[in-house]
């Protein structure tokens, strides 16, 4: 078990979270992909509330036959306050040349907004230490 895992099932256990992670399908997660990946469903429980959604796990842990661990589901969340629309584009270098991508670059930015806000309801009281699983 490597330091990142050991540090990700430390984390879930001090704060007395747990996830479950369930095999779903195989095929396409994002929208743009051009690989197929394994899909799976995580589940986070902590304190009376729970977080569900989708998780793309990597190609390569998909070719190798690995399953994904806690610290890759955990490093992936949004730990971050994407701010509004403008600063979101900023920070993650997206131009807008045209409707098109006005409305795949809103599509994106709403999902990862309402992320944040999920897992800021159930980690909010420790989210500094979350952000140190990166």
């Amino acid at each position: 078990m490597t330091e990142y895992i050991k540090t990700a099932k430390n984390f879930l256990k001090s704060c007395n979270a747990k996830m479950s992670i369930t095999f779903k399908r195989y095929g396409k997660h994002f929208e743009d992909d051009k690989d197929y990946r394994n899909i799976y469903t995580v589940r986070i429980d902590r304190n009376g509330k729970s977080f569900s959604f989708q998780f793309g796990d990597s190609v390569m842990n998909t070719q190798n036959g690995n399953r994904p661990t806690c610290y890759d589901v955990l490093a992936c969340l949004q730990k971050y306050d994407v701010g509004n629309f403008e600063d979101f584009c900023d920070e993650y270098g997206y131009t807008i040349d045209c409707y098109e991508d006005k409305k795949r670059i809103t599509k994106i930015y709403r999902a990862v907004a309402k992320e944040f806000d999920k897992v800021t309801r159930i980690f909010g009281d420790v989210m500094d230490e979350l952000q140190e699983i990166y």
